[in-house]
């Protein structure tokens, strides 16, 4: 993959004042399912999830034991019983899955059949509203996902702008 699309300055310019796409496939994304989901997570990362609603992201740290972060790390919660976690750390992958193992949890890696894009700028809303049948991208509230189609491919779009601008990321 290049490591340059061209002019940084160029780049930078259309995510300010439209909107940039940026492949990020290279994140992590785990799958944690089962009655103790919830507890398990919120353990991994010290922080309470039970709170947290379907549909709803929220950023979290993954630590070592005595407090060094490791990671940064978003938790999807997909249903009552499910969480995603995404983590741009490859090493995440083993690691929290044997932090996990002594919960009631299955523990699935879907990395390699997710691709993860993030459109970013003030025109998202706009460009991706352009592929969605009738959907109101502008709707989805920060830091919430919804489920949607893209051009006949079956997506999860969550409200996450990393750049500090409007944006999402779609999986």
């Amino acid at each position: 993959m290049p490591e340059t699309f061209g002019s940084a300055m160029d780049e930078f310019e259309a995510c300010q004042r439209s909107a940039a796409l940026f492949d990020y496939s290279f994140l992590l994304r785990l799958r944690v399912e089962g009655v103790q989901a919830v507890e398990a997570v919120s353990n991994l990362c010290q922080r309470d999830f039970s709170s947290m609603a379907a549909g709803t992201v929220r950023y979290a740290l993954y630590a070592s034991k005595n407090g060094q972060p490791i990671s940064d790390l978003t938790v999807w919660r997909i249903g009552p019983e499910t969480l995603d976690i995404m983590s741009g750390r490859a090493a995440d992958a083993r690691e929290i899955a044997n932090v996990l193992a002594t919960y009631d949890v299955n523990v699935f890696d879907l990395s390699d059949q997710t691709a993860v894009l993030a459109l970013q700028g003030p025109a998202t809303d706009t460009c991706l509203e352009q592929l969605v049948d009738g959907e109101k991208i502008s709707e989805i509230p920060s830091f919430a996902f919804r489920e949607l189609s893209i051009k006949g491919m079956n997506c999860i779009v969550g409200r996450l702008g990393f750049t500090g601008l409007d944006g999402v990321e779609i999986l």
